[in-house]
């Protein structure tokens, strides 16, 4: 298939029913936190990810971005429901983008490098099955 130009549009979009539900949002109708990845209206309310806006950085909705909230977003749980402090996160500032566009090809993006070929499509295929390894094992029994 040729194209003379193409333009790539996406976007992640909030559900309407968190603004409908008294949480507070950001101007995109993500939920607002602060740098604990706690609901800045409802401090129970722990968010991150997609579904998250952090109302003192502005990271992209970027699967990357959500990954490494995880960790924070754990630990941060645990501590409140300990009674202890909350620690807070900074989401880093320039992520590696791995997209694939079909045929087992892939463009990169890294700040203002782009690269792109079959060769980075494997480059995504190998970390993305190395990623989904770690949940493909089963659960530990308890003791």
């Amino acid at each position: 298939m040729h194209a003379d130009h193409i333009l790539w549009a996406t976007a992640a979009g909030a559900p309407h029913w968190l603004a409908a539900g008294g949480i507070k949002t950001d101007a995109r109708g993500f939920v607002a936190v602060n740098d604990a990845l706690q609901s800045v209206s409802h401090s129970r309310v722990f968010a991150a990810g997609d579904i998250a806006g952090m109302v003192n950085h502005a990271p992209p909705k970027s699967g990357v971005y959500a990954v490494r909230e995880g960790p924070p977003l754990a630990e941060n749980l645990r501590c409140a429901l300990a009674g202890r402090p909350l620690a807070d996160h900074a989401p880093q500032k320039i992520t590696l983008a791995l997209i694939s566009t079909g045929n087992k090809y892939a463009v990169a993006s890294y700040g203002k490098l782009v690269l792109e070929g079959k060769w980075v499509w494997r480059w995504k295929n190998h970390i993305d099955r190395r990623f989904m390894m770690k949940y493909n094992r089963p659960p530990r029994k308890p003791r």
